[in-house]
């Protein structure tokens, strides 16, 4: 990790969802996603990770300032369970630095403590989140696929 950080990893509560909304609106309106988001509709998705009884997530502090969350759910197995990250997001302005990977870190050893063996996500080829992902240990399915259905 580049820099002197005083970070902290800890589960997100509803009262995180005004500060993620906005880390979420900020990071995806940046390239290369360029999206643009409603504030309240993100809200809205954020607070429904939080009320399910699958769901994780957790928040990475400076400062005492929210600077980034992963949050997703965790999938039931007949042998052991994994966890598939939906979303997971840093301030732009402290991407680069060290605390996605420190986040990662953090969530894995609290996720082996549950039995979790394994964290899956989709990611655009490409993106400047594959190429972390590919970094931090994660390996592409070769005989998987991610599809669609619109209904």
């Amino acid at each position: 990790m580049r820099g002197v950080f005083q970070l902290l990893v800890r589960n997100m509560f509803t009262e995180d969802l005004e500060a993620c909304a906005e880390i979420y609106m900020d990071a995806y309106s940046k390239e290369p996603w360029n999206e643009n988001y409603d504030y309240e509709k993100v809200k809205k998705y954020l607070a429904r990770f939080v009320s399910g009884n699958t769901y994780a997530g957790w928040v990475i502090l400076e400062e005492n300032q929210i600077v980034g969350f992963v949050l997703g759910v965790i999938i039931p197995c007949i042998e052991n369970d994994y966890f598939r990250i939906e979303d997971f997001c840093v301030r732009p302005e402290m991407q680069r630095k060290g605390i996605a990977g420190e986040l990662l870190k953090k969530i894995s050893l609290a996720l082996r403590g549950k039995c979790i063996d394994s964290i899956m996500l989709n990611t655009v080829k490409g993106f400047p989140a594959y190429k972390f992902y590919l970094k931090n240990g994660f390996e592409e399915i070769e005989s998987s696929s991610t599809m669609i259905l619109e209904i």
